[in-house]
């Protein structure tokens, strides 16, 4: 029968669709991110990681692409890899987004895979196999993130944008920014550029200087003079990554110089996904995903580097979120808009506003105590004071920028005085737990030290000894570089004494032992740097610029020289650049007259006790400080300097032409157009073979008639040849004129 059917559908009594216990729903709608959250406090180095919640608007799946093991390098901010065995190899064509997959070489292709397709890198979106004899991976057909065409060709898997990179010299937090072949790629952190350092004879790299980037453990240094596989093995007191001091392995000393600084072929990992949040050194640190697939909230975790620091933890930018070659999904397989909130919204990490999801502020400090600058970084005895006896304690002070604790374990703290004829220590005392560290040194009854003017020694003075540590709260260690040492105008004068028995006053002037110089003895050209070495009978303090008067010749007879370094110790620098001119006509250095050594108003040459300068050889003031030029002391005879700036000899050359033929080893001159022939003169010419020359006893021998005119003379040469109508010259040397 043809019976009409009746398309009514029943609409109750549980035959209709929506009755079904199992349900049918139809859900198209990807998956949103709501809020991102944390967990508010200071996060330091060695500390627990630093918790970042992504919230999304319903629960989801994450996908983790596996963890890939492999060989790479870096070189600034680019990753260079080996073939990756885990990577999948196949051969296929692209049509718009379609990827059609004729064979397999090696792997399993995955979604959220990113392929290495000719013309740029791309993601596989959706995973469609149509090839039943092969699991899903195989041959078939995928949808693609780009549309183009491509002929049947071979596709490689890669990295994935957003994976985050670990290894061996890798700074922390580094994460794959673009992919631009199978193997290589450009990374989120530049690995470090324009760094300027040293290397030591005790394997200790002190960088004055980078550009960008950060050290770390593991990378291989280069430069002039450093030896190849140099790497950083550790890094010094108060140093995380930047200025400062490191050990290294395999060098034992390079010049100031321009380094280069990579990350050798080592074994790294990449995985994902990740979040990238706005740190300092480097300017941006991933987050790794840790937990929550399953559900609306997915966890990531940082953990803080040396040197890193953020005062409000954020991420970078609204596109921060990365799947890193993986999945993220909600239940009917959509994959999820990872987008993130504005920067400065309410649901935004870096939200602290009354309205905000959860208020946060996460501050990450990675960064260690520096000393506070000059001048009020280190205090002691006020100006004037003094002098300090036996039984007397100095008391020093070194400010930081933040508060510091101080551990002693089994070693020690200290601040090196510029007391001489040896530096002492003041000890650390107490001040942990404040911005201000405290340190004193005894004044003893023995030992002989002195300081005119007490200062710490050197920019490096403040150190630790043994497993003393200086850190702040959260255990970063303190950068303890002094910056620089105050000169004698500076922020404090004392006077240490530290005699045998009381504190005797010591009215022995000093006075000058010898007139001398450090540079070699010879004849000194124009340009030579001569420091003139003045040495006295104790230490000397010097206050504005003595003069020295020496003997040069030229024009004036005499140059004047102005005080250059020493003061503090027994000896005056007073260097002397011999000019253009300059002549001592074959005598040695000297100066003109025990008076050549001036101390002009205003200026003085004192001892440590504040004793002024004696005359040579005497207990009394006056102007004869020097020993007189003929003394044994004076500069002429303790060294054996000449000034010489007269040009050279100059060799004048003259050049003989004639005009001639050889025959049988016989010159036959038949013109000469200038000079004259000599015996020893080698000849030129047309066709004439190197290493001819006219015979030494080419005159009046042989049947030679030539007498340096025109005539024959007789040729040493290699071989018998003949000229005819050649053009023949010859050259020699007279004596200097």
């Amino acid at each position: 029968a043809l019976n009409a059917a009746s398309l009514v559908l029943p609409t109750t009594g549980g035959t209709e669709l929506g009755s079904n216990p199992a349900g049918i729903v139809v859900d198209a709608i990807a998956p949103t991110v709501l809020n991102v959250t944390g967990t508010s406090g200071t996060y330091g180095v060695g500390q627990a990681a630093v918790p970042v919640l992504v919230k999304f608007s319903e629960p989801v799946t994450v996908t983790q692409p596996t963890v890939t093991n492999f060989t790479g390098s870096i070189a600034t901010n680019v990753l260079t890899t080996s073939a990756i065995p885990s990577m999948p190899v196949v051969t296929a064509s692209q049509s718009l987004t379609t990827l059609t997959v004729t064979a397999v070489t090696s792997g399993t292709l995955t979604v959220g895979q990113t392929l290495n397709v000719p013309g740029f890198p791309t993601i596989l979106a959706q995973l469609t196999s149509t090839d039943t004899e092969t699991p899903n991976g195989g041959r078939g057909t995928y949808t693609l993130s780009n549309s183009q065409t491509v002929a049947t060709t071979t596709v490689t898997g890669t990295l994935a944008v957003g994976q985050v990179i670990s290894g061996t010299g890798v700074t922390r937090g580094t994460t794959i920014a673009t992919v631009t072949s199978a193997t290589t790629y450009t990374l989120s952190t530049v690995a470090v550029t324009g760094v300027t350092g040293t290397i030591d004879a005790a394997n200790t790299l002190t960088v004055t200087a980078i550009t960008a980037g950060k050290l770390v453990v593991g990378q291989t240094i280069a430069g002039a003079n450093v030896t190849a596989g140099t790497r950083i093995t550790a890094f010094g007191p108060g140093t995380s990554g930047g200025l400062g001091t490191y050990t290294v392995a395999g060098d034992d000393g390079a010049a100031l110089t321009a380094l280069t600084v990579t990350v050798a072929s080592t074994a790294m990992t990449a995985s994902g996904p990740s979040l990238t949040l706005n740190t300092t050194s480097p300017a941006s640190s991933a987050a790794t995903y840790v937990s929550g697939s399953g559900t609306d909230t997915l966890r990531f975790e940082y953990v803080v580097d040396a040197g890193t620091s953020s005062s409000k933890l954020n991420y970078v930018a609204t596109t921060s979120l990365s799947a890193g070659g993986g999945s993220i999904t909600d239940g009917a397989g959509n994959n999820a808009t990872l987008a993130l909130p504005a920067l400065t919204v309410a649901t935004s990490l870096g939200s602290v506003t009354a309205n905000a999801v959860s208020p946060t502020t996460i501050v990450v400090d990675g960064v260690g105590p520096t000393i506070q600058a000059a001048p009020a970084n280190v205090n002691g005895p006020p100006a004037g004071a003094g002098p300090f006896c036996p039984s007397t304690t100095l008391q020093f002070t070194v400010k930081f920028n933040e508060v510091v604790y101080v551990n002693l374990g089994t070693g020690s703290v200290g601040l090196t005085l510029n007391t001489v004829p040896s530096s002492s220590t003041a000890n650390y005392v107490n001040g942990s737990g404040s911005d201000t560290l405290v340190f004193e040194h005894p004044v003893g009854e023995t030992g002989g030290n002195y300081a005119l003017r007490i200062n710490y020694l050197n920019a490096s003075a403040l150190a630790t000894s043994g497993n003393a540590t200086i850190t702040d709260l959260k255990g970063n260690s303190a950068a303890l570089g002094l910056s620089g040492v105050l000169t004698s105008s500076g922020l404090y004068v004392a006077n240490i004494k530290t005699q045998a028995s009381g504190c005797v006053t010591d009215t022995t002037r000093p006075t000058v032992t010898s007139v001398t110089s450090s540079v070699a003895n010879g004849s000194k050209p124009a340009g030579t740097l001569i420091p003139i070495q003045v040495v006295f009978s104790e230490g000397v303090v010097v206050s504005g610029t003595p003069k020295l008067t020496i003997s040069t010749g030229g024009a004036s007879g005499t140059t004047t020289l102005d005080y250059t370094s020493g003061s503090g110790s027994n000896t005056l620098i007073f260097n002397y650049t011999v000019a253009p001119g300059d002549s001592t006509s074959g005598t040695n250095l000297n100066y003109p007259s025990d008076t050549s050594l001036v101390i002009p108003p205003g200026t003085f040459i004192k001892d440590l006790s504040n004793n002024d300068l004696a005359i040579f050889g005497g207990t009394t003031t006056g102007t004869t400080y020097l020993p007189p030029p003929a003394n044994a002391s004076a500069l002429g005879t303790t060294k054996s300097i000449i000034v010489d700036t007269a040009p050279p000899p100059i060799a004048v050359s003259y050049m003989t032409q004639y005009a001639g033929a050889i025959a049988n080893n016989i010159l036959t001159v038949t013109s000469v157009t200038s000079g004259q022939v000599y015996p020893g003169q080698p000849v030129y010419g047309a066709n004439i073979l190197p290493g001819t020359n006219i015979s030494s006893n080419a005159f009046g021998t042989g049947g030679t008639t030539g007498a340096g005119l025109i005539g024959t003379y007789a040729i040493d040469a290699p071989a018998n040849y003949e000229i005819i109508n050649g053009s023949i010259a010859g050259t020699t040397l007279t004596a200097p004129t």
